[in-house]
């Protein structure tokens, strides 16, 4: 039996190239150039199986070899390569009832000569090509509203394939493609700022390690839709916890900002207090707050009248968000 483990090496001299992958609507990436002698590699069905216990036969078609001699070779989904048809003048390969995971295949091609001389390192072989089984690459986007200008956060997840390694694409509403600048690492997730308002779609590729540093080979997740609109603007709500506390010299009125939008500054309120009742038609504004401010000291009232103290939020376009009255604080105590 010929020995040809001794020429196939792992890394980056076996690298997954796969045509029956590509997404029909996904860029072309450029062909690779080839010099004479070559060898390449088809599979039929031309598609990445689906579900186990599938067959699918591999041709090697070689040029410039004279009297050629074909080996395959499969790595398995644990990463590990083995010899799956040695060295003989078959140039078809089935590779049968094929169980859940990751594959890649590969062929070389040795001339006769070199064959029976023992010249391994003479060998040629394709880019490998990818199987998937029961293999599934997904893609989500932390959160459903995506905003201009706002950084969008995206995570991949795959099952069935050896340790995955990822490339991110989106498609912005012009329809132009952008790629990950990162290229297919093992990071499942990204990051990219949405430039345009609009419908966008996302898509993650996953590979093996072995696999060439292309989309091709890898498996295509879903295509995830999703819509990108302008930044509301968070509403002003209104000031929180007012307090009122009395001294022998006037009122000190607290409050904290509202929980959400920006105040640009606080009005501040004593209203009379009536026979426990408040009389809003009476109350008296005491002045402005910047929008630093916290609190406010309330001086002038009569004392011994009592009084409810509130705090307004004013906004930058100048409306008025009026909070909760304090509690009934008797003046000059």
């Amino acid at each position: 039996m010929v020995k040809n483990s001794m020429h196939l090496k792992r890394g980056g001299a076996v690298a997954a190239l796969s045509v029956t992958v590509l997404a029909a609507s996904f860029p072309v990436v450029s062909a690779f150039a080839q010099t004479a002698p070559t060898i390449t590699l088809t599979a039929s069905p031309a598609r990445v199986a689906q579900q186990d216990g599938a067959n699918v036969t591999y041709t090697a078609t070689s040029t410039g070899i004279t009297d050629p001699r074909y080996s395959f070779w499969i790595e398995g989904p644990n990463g590990q390569w083995k010899s799956a048809q040695n060295y003989s003048p078959a140039d078809t390969f089935t590779f049968a009832n094929i169980q859940s995971g990751n594959y890649l295949i590969t062929a070389y091609v040795l001339s006769a000569a070199n064959l029976a001389a023992g010249r391994y390192s003479a060998a040629i072989h394709p880019l490998s090509d990818g199987v998937f089984v029961g293999s599934k690459v997904t893609v989500k986007t932390s959160t459903n509203s995506l905003v201009k200008g706002q950084p969008a956060a995206v995570t991949a997840e795959s099952t069935g394939i050896y340790s995955p390694q990822y490339q991110f694409w989106y498609k912005d509403p012009s329809g132009a493609w952008h790629q990950d600048s990162a290229g297919f690492t093992a990071s499942p997730s990204f990051t990219f700022i949405p430039a345009m308002t609009g419908q966008y779609e996302i898509l993650a590729y996953a590979k093996s390690p072995d696999a060439v540093n292309s989309h091709e080979g890898a498996l295509c997740s879903n295509n995830l839709s999703e819509m990108v609109g302008f930044a509301q603007p968070l509403v002003l709500s209104a000031p929180q916890n007012i307090s009122a506390f009395a001294s022998s010299s006037g009122v000190l009125v607290t409050w904290k900002a509202p929980a959400t939008g920006t105040a640009a500054g606080y009005q501040i309120w004593a209203i009379p207090v009536v026979n426990g009742t408040p009389d809003f038609s009476a109350a008296v504004q005491f002045g402005a707050a910047p929008a630093s401010a916290s609190s406010y000291e309330v001086s002038g009232l009569t004392a011994g009248d009592s009084y409810e103290f509130n705090v307004d939020a004013v906004g930058g376009t100048g409306n008025v968000v009026k909070g909760t009255p304090s509690g009934v604080v008797k003046y000059g105590s």
